[in-house]
């Protein structure tokens, strides 16, 4: 497996697994969505400051939703979300790697995805 060049050692975390054919939803600004909307939080803001390898690994991930409860309730804790559109897509294990990232900010749906290098595929209809 080929990962991003900026993904830290640890990455993707140890206990990380292929998604199975995984519907999720993701929060994006553009409709369609396009390549700027699968930008890590590490790729937007490369200035951010995390203390932990395993905060700097998840940075590196983008943040996916397994129901769209997970989805309101980002949108309702972070007032820079409320404007972002929700889209819906399929991970396969040929993309990359997941795992189950909850906190009392994100709820128990969220994951983190990190993606094999060049593998975004998008389908505008």
């Amino acid at each position: 497996m080929e990962w991003p060049k900026n993904y830290p050692s640890n990455c993707p975390l140890e206990d990380s697994r292929h998604p199975q054919s995984l519907e999720v939803y993701y929060l994006v600004d553009y409709n369609p969505p396009c390549k700027k909307d699968f930008l890590s939080l590490q790729e937007r803001r490369p200035e951010c400051v995390l203390a932990t390898d395993n905060e700097k690994c998840q940075a590196c991930g983008i943040s996916v939703y397994t129901d769209l409860e997970g989805i309101e309730l980002a949108k309702n804790v972070s007032r820079g979300l409320r404007r972002k559109k929700t889209a819906k897509g399929i991970l396969t294990p040929d993309l990359g790697l997941i795992k189950n990232t909850p906190s009392q900010r994100t709820g128990d749906s969220h994951h983190t995805f990190w993606m094999l290098l060049n593998r975004l595929r998008l389908k505008n209809k």
